[in-house]
């Protein structure tokens, strides 16, 4: 049973690299400007160690490209056969980061010693309004080892200030008993010591809650 599962396994990996293959073929006879993408490629191939510095010079390399498509000294199929051989989908998600990260390179290199290595969160920092990168960088709270997850905060923290407000509601029944409403009064006047958190108290339940950062109901 095992052999035969080999066998097959052996034969679609034997079938999956030729049909790559016939499709490089195809690619590379398609492409127009061959000795030009194959450069492309070598260089690409270059850069595709994990640093600052090869990043911002794959992801340049990427909008040099698409500008030539652009102004037609290269084409669809140079695209093609480029994007196949370096193992980016040209619509992909790759492909539009490291684009995007290109488009901010110049602005990156300046800050190339205190950038992460990483694509995605470089992509993540283009989406940084120009003016809030800048204050990021100025307060180093963008570093080498900034992650994703802190970006997205710092990011949000200009809309936090807006329009994110959390409030939510909660109600009980009179008749529950002692220990659960003793337990619900602790949650409440606990949550009331933060200096983040506004509890609004009917007034009559106000006795049992600290005074500060309370708003009254009827």
């Amino acid at each position: 049973m095992w052999e035969n599962f080999i066998q097959k396994f052996i034969e679609s990996e034997l079938i999956m690299k030729l049909s790559n293959q016939l499709q490089l073929q195809t690619y590379q006879t398609t492409c127009k400007n061959l000795t030009v993408v194959n450069e492309y490629i070598t260089y690409y191939q270059q850069y595709t160690r994990n640093t600052v510095e090869n990043i911002l010079k794959l992801s340049s390399l990427i909008v040099e490209m698409k500008e030539k498509e652009k102004s037609g000294e290269l084409d669809k199929t140079d695209m093609n056969y480029f994007c196949f051989s370096v193992g980016l989908k040209r619509e992909g998600s790759t492909f539009r980061k490291f684009e995007q990260i290109g488009k901010h390179s110049e602005t990156f290199w300046k800050y190339v010693d205190k950038l992460p290595d990483s694509y995605t969160v470089l992509y993540e920092i283009t989406t940084l309004d120009s003016d809030k990168f800048e204050e990021l960088m100025s307060n180093n709270q963008i570093t080498s080892y900034v992650t994703l997850k802190d970006i997205k905060e710092l990011g949000n923290k200009l809309v936090k200030t807006q329009t994110d407000e959390v409030s939510f509601k909660v109600s009980f029944d009179k008749k529950v008993n002692k220990s659960t409403k003793e337990s619900l009064i602790s949650i409440i006047r606990d949550l009331s010591s933060l200096e983040e958190v506004t509890i609004e108290v009917p007034k009559k339940y106000q006795s049992f809650l600290p005074s500060h950062r309370m708003n009254s109901n009827p």
